[in-house]
């Protein structure tokens, strides 16, 4: 009886860490990639990519987990959706809370707006602070 516990057991691990995996999975790319399955955990270095259906983030480095959908990247980053742009030189965003600061000589770029700041919070769902 154990050996099928631990069978039933694993089987349901297999599946859930499936049904992470393969939920909006972003497209991610970078001049070195490192993932660790265990953790779910991508370190990234280099002309930095990952676009998700409504946003795109590039930076020179950065670090993101699958399983609480948070990225941290630095120099250089650039983060695209719709018609918004910010730039920085730090960015840390948590998905699941729809939530992306930005620090280090930040810029908002929308349309013919410009506006320059120290840091800004943007939420990804509905508003912006400066």
């Amino acid at each position: 009886m154990k050996p099928f516990r631990i069978f039933l057991l694993l089987a349901c691990l297999l599946m859930s860490m499936t049904a992470v995996t393969s939920a909006a999975m972003p497209d991610i790319s970078a001049d070195k990639t490192k993932f660790d399955p265990l953790t779910m955990t991508y370190e990234l270095t280099g002309h930095v990519r990952v676009a998700t259906s409504d946003r795109v983030i590039t930076a020179d480095h950065a670090k993101g987990t699958m399983t609480t959908m948070e990225v941290w990247a630095d120099g250089n980053i650039t983060l695209m959706q719709d018609d918004i742009v910010f730039k920085g030189s730090k960015l840390y965003v948590n998905g699941n809370a729809h939530n992306a600061d930005i620090t280090g000589g930040t810029t908002y770029e929308r349309s013919t707006l410009l506006i320059k700041s120290d840091n800004a919070n943007f939420n990804l769902a509905k508003s912006i602070k400066f």
